[in-house]
């Protein structure tokens, strides 16, 4: 199957610490014609978001200096971010972080471990405010 033409108007920021799943789920998500902005830790992740102010964002909780929660906090505060869509790409296989994750508005709590990349790209289709591929 060709790669579908890639439209640079849609963007994910993918925030994920491990660089080898980054590289993993990025390289779908660019497949499926997103541009893909990464960042490895929360603050960071945070500076990209509000610089570029990407379509969807998925989150890891467990990040070096500000965790995923804390971002995800951060992002609902600010009013330029506090609608896009955030899906959570977690090892924390945690009950508790989850429900803290959909309260602070979270689309949806996916674990790595049961996530491949292309069902990521599905549900990024499926939560982000441009549409399908």
């Amino acid at each position: 199957m060709a790669a579908p033409k890639p439209d640079h108007d849609r963007s994910v920021l993918l925030i994920e610490d491990d660089g080898a799943v980054a590289q993993m789920y990025r390289l779908q998500l660019e497949f499926e014609g997103y541009l893909v902005l990464t960042a490895a830790d929360g603050e960071t992740g945070l500076s990209i978001a509000e610089r570029f102010e990407p379509d969807l964002i998925v989150l890891d909780i467990g990040l070096p200096g500000m965790n995923g929660l804390a971002l995800m906090h951060a992002i609902r505060a600010n009013d330029r971010l506090r609608d896009v869509p955030i899906l959570i790409l977690t090892n924390s296989d945690d009950a508790a972080t989850e429900k803290r994750s959909i309260e602070l508005g979270a689309h949806h709590f996916l674990l790595k471990s049961k996530t491949a990349p292309d069902a990521l790209a599905g549900w990024v289709r499926s939560s982000s405010n441009t549409g399908p591929v």
